[in-house]
């Protein structure tokens, strides 16, 4: 009932899609595109408002029951989701302090509540904008053209939209492809893809602990290092 309003270049948390294949398209575009702009939401879920994402879920689903049991788990969620209070334009004094906002993080009912309630800004993109290259993975948007004052009218657009749903975007700059874009935690340049040199610095430490606290095991002595030195050759450099 609510993949039937995503499009189709939103992956995350979708059967048959996921962080590879949006890495896949993502490296495509960056191979014919010059320039990119990375989007995302700050403090995606513990901004996002109940009362909006209650009116999508009425819309979606025709059961009644089924929509009280959805407003019980995202009401049952707020306290561990840590909401926010922004003003938007249109809101008066206290406007922000009445609305319930938050969806707690790692719940896969967050997952599929934060796709759909992303979607009217999918769409905006793609069928208002007329966006082609456009794809995104739960709050990260990634846009692809030729002309940067283009791609900034469509980064603004995509902000207004954002404020229409209660949500706010970091800071954001145009970027030639060939400089490279993180996204996902790797990096995409035209023709290359590479793990981002952060994760691969955290996953060695993580294997350094793992190896420090583990048994006298000859064989998990022996993939440890291995490991080790396979990361080393795979950051972004």
């Amino acid at each position: 009932m609510l993949e039937r309003h995503l499009i189709p270049r939103t992956y995350a948390c979708r059967v048959g899609l996921g962080t590879h294949a949006a890495i896949r398209q993502a490296r495509v575009w960056a191979g014919r595109y010059a320039l990119a702009l990375h989007l995302d939401v700050t403090k995606f879920f513990p901004s996002i408002d109940h009362e909006i994402l209650l009116r999508q879920l009425e819309h979606d689903v025709p059961c009644e029951k089924t929509v009280a049991l959805c407003a019980r788990i995202i009401e049952a969620g707020r306290e561990l989701a840590g909401g926010t209070h922004w003003h938007f334009p249109g809101d008066d004094l206290l406007a922000p302090l009445s609305r319930r906002t938050g969806l707690p993080i790692g719940n896969l009912t967050s997952q599929h509540f934060a796709n759909r309630y992303l979607s009217p800004v999918d769409h905006r993109a793609t069928d208002r904008l007329r966006i082609h290259a456009y794809l995104r993975y739960m709050d990260d948007m990634l846009i692809f053209a030729d002309d940067r004052a283009q791609l900034e009218g469509w980064g603004h657009a995509i902000e207004e939209a954002c404020w229409r749903q209660r949500l706010r975007l970091h800071p954001w700059q145009v970027v030639p492809t060939r400089q490279g874009i993180t996204w996902l935690g790797f990096r995409i340049r035209p023709g290359e893809v590479r793990v981002k040199r952060t994760s691969v610095v955290r996953a060695k430490k993580r294997l350094a602990r793992l190896l420090a606290d583990a048994s006298a095991d000859p064989a998990k002595w022996y993939v440890g290092p291995f490991l080790l030195r396979c990361a080393a050759r795979t950051y972004d450099g």
